[in-house]
């Protein structure tokens, strides 16, 4: 794991210039890569590569980055870790002079060999890459599947910059700090910023799966983007051959995590893992603490509200498993100390409340170990969400999709004319206790369900779902903002649950929640690693049928069977409550004043854009208790935060 940048200026630079930037880049990205840093120049190209460097595997001199190939055409800087760089070691065979046990050596002779596709169809990992061609002048940028590394670029038709995070690329000469407003959109309907766009105009990230391949030609550089690896690809293929009993699921996709568990372990430091009370990191604990040569220290971070603290579960289940335990409980001074930090880490805004959690237990657990295994993945990919289970709009909305669609518009614009004051009057007829709480919600479910009615894809339906904003209080629009979801052609006739949690997947899962691990445990030089996104899992859990993963109306089934195997019926049954804290009451208390002040005149006027009225109207409601509208405005202040500490412009 560590922090790599570049830039490329085709017509050549001046070598001096070129090792300022390689400085300046470096620099702005050293939290990621504590342990070294190094540089590759080629001026008479316009060249830089940068890379700063976490050493976890190889921890000797011979394992630092940018690395050579044997035959010295091939240069990369590399983010990340390949799990089976040992097998693909083997398979490569004599011929080679290897000079370090690292892994980046490994994928480049492989590389070498075979290509970049081919060589990253045989990798097992998380990583982010650029890889330059000496030979065919060449720069190629990769990340891989899920986007657990982060890789963003700005290109133009004379140069291009590139980095881990945006810090990097903005410490170019005369970088163009221009807000997409497009991604402005995105984000206060998501709550973060979807691949390929970024915060920045003309500033994009490389997409899970995908490669980005750059040529000079004709005064021209050149961007061709492919696809390597697809999620709806992999699910496509397994529709045939789907799993028939619980036994048969069970037995693959245990198989399956234990050695994903086992292989990511693999370190030449001391590894650690988060502890949750819920079942995917608590399995990954599970077979972790078998694996492993020594206790294991496992991490958990918690707050005071009893209905939501995991700590009294996690201890429970550290005690169980034989773990190192360490939990610390996140309180609002906590929360008021790291907020100013958040706009700076993430670069970009993020609107996870459990960022604050997140950052918290990677501080913990950095004082222990520099690596963490974690339990993400495991919702999105055996009904882990509660929004599977209980959405009941979802089905409704299916059988509404056969009427004709004139008459779903109809019906659309009635619904959407219920104007609040009309929807207070029914309130006040239900009684004027029930006034209060009602007038607001009746209003917003009409409009709801009339948007609902204008879906007619699984995506529309699921953008419109789940919107924080589904009407975002902007001035502007722009055109690709309303493009959102990817289609999932290869995908119909899926079942709904299989749809929407392949649209969290390739949408949530790498938008956000990898988003808020990833910056929050490099922020303090601390590399997570998720097994449950490992092929062979993912492989696995594209054959086990929704149906097998789910009773008495609970998901995750099959990791609750092997659980309870391993631990007992007790530790399999603990209800889902993840790294959170009580935004909703400390936005009412102990963080109002510091809100109040992003939400006054004088802050929102830094984002003209932003329509205040709506904005201060859902603050006033939320404040008053009508309902909890955090969602919505955790929104609004990330973006008043990262405004106020991340563009002079507004």
């Amino acid at each position: 794991m560590c922090g790599i940048a570049g830039v490329w200026y085709p017509d050549g630079a001046p070598h001096e210039a070129l090792v300022d930037l390689t400085h300046r880049m470096g620099a702005a990205i050293a939290h990621r890569g504590p342990d070294g840093v190094g540089s590759y120049i080629e001026h008479s190209s316009g060249i830089a590569l940068v890379h700063r460097r976490l050493s976890i595997v190889d921890l000797s001199s011979n394992g630092a980055q940018p690395m050579a190939s044997s035959r010295g055409n091939l240069i990369i800087t590399f983010n990340g870790e390949i799990y089976n760089h040992e097998e693909l070691r083997r398979s490569i065979g004599p011929g080679v002079h290897w000079r370090s046990r690292s892994d980046t050596e490994t994928l480049l002779e492989l590389i070498s060999r075979d290509g970049v596709d081919s060589a990253l169809s045989q990798c097992r990992g998380m990583f982010a890459f650029a890889l330059w061609n000496r030979s065919n002048r060449t720069l190629t940028l990769a990340r891989d599947r899920f986007g657990e590394k982060p890789l963003y670029y700005f290109h133009t038709p004379s140069s291009l910059a590139f980095g881990s995070e945006l810090k990097a690329v903005t410490a170019i000469d005369r970088f163009p700090a221009i807000v997409d407003e497009g991604a402005q959109f995105l984000f206060f309907q998501r709550g973060y910023i979807p691949a390929p766009l970024s915060v920045w105009r003309d500033t994009h990230k490389v997409r899970p799966g995908e490669i980005v391949e750059l040529q000079f030609r004709g005064h021209r550089l050149d961007l061709v983007k492919r696809e390597y690896w697809s999620l709806a690809k992999v699910l496509a293929s397994s529709r045939e051959i789907q799993y028939t009993t619980e036994s048969e699921a069970d037995e693959a996709v245990e198989a399956a995590l234990s050695l994903a568990v086992s292989e990511q372990l693999a370190a030449d430091v001391p590894v650690g893992a988060f502890l949750s009370s819920g079942v995917d990191s608590s399995l990954v604990v599970r077979f972790a603490a078998q694996a492993s040569s020594h206790a294991l220290s496992t991490f958990t971070v918690g707050h005071f509200d009893p209905a939501r603290d995991e700590r009294d579960a996690a201890r429970e289940f550290a005690r169980r498993f034989g773990t190192v335990h360490s939990d610390i409980e996140a309180t609002p001074e906590m929360a008021l100390a790291i907020i100013p930090d958040l706009p700076s880490i993430y670069d970009e805004p993020l609107a996870d409340t459990s960022a604050l959690p997140t950052l918290i237990v990677s501080r913990l657990a950095r004082r222990s170990v520099k690596v963490v295994l974690t339990g993400d993945g495991g919702d999105e990919f055996f009904v882990g969400y509660q929004s599977y289970l209980s959405d009941d709009w979802l089905p409704r909305w299916q059988r509404a999709l056969a009427l004709p669609k004139a008459v779903r518009g109809s019906a659309a614009r009635l619904l959407g004319g219920i104007t609040p004051r009309f929807a207070q009057g029914v309130a006040r007829a239900l009684g004027r206790s029930a006034g209060m709480h009602l007038r607001r919600p009746v209003a917003a479910q009409c409009d709801l369900v009339g948007a609902l009615l204008r879906c007619d894809s699984v995506g529309e339906y699921w953008r419109t779902r789940y919107a924080r904003w589904r009407k975002p209080p902007m001035r502007c629009r722009d055109s690709h903002a309303l493009t959102g979801i990817e289609t999932l052609q290869l995908l119909e006739g899926f079942e709904l649950t299989r749809m929407m949690m392949a649209i969290d997947a390739t949408e949530v899962l790498p938008g956000d929640l990898l988003v808020k691990v990833d910056r929050a445990a490099m922020s303090v030089g601390l590399e997570s690693r998720a097994p449950m996104l490992d092929p062979r899992v993912i492989a696995a859990a594209s054959r086990v049928p929704c149906a097998l993963n789910i009773a008495s109306g609970a998901g995750k089934q099959v990791l609750r069977r092997i659980l309870r195997r391993h631990a007992g019926h007790l530790y399999a049954n603990t209800p889902k409550k993840g790294f959170t804290v009580p935004m909703r009451d400390w936005l009412r208390g102990p963080l109002r004043d510091w809100a109040s002040d992003l939400l006054s005149p004088n802050s929102l006027a830094m984002s003209p854009e932003i329509e205040r009225t709506p904005v201060l109207a859902c603050w006033n409601a939320h404040l008053a208790g009508e309902y909890d509208a955090t969602s919505a405005l955790w929104t609004v202040l990330t973006w008043q935060a990262w405004r106020r500490t991340c563009t002079a412009n507004p």
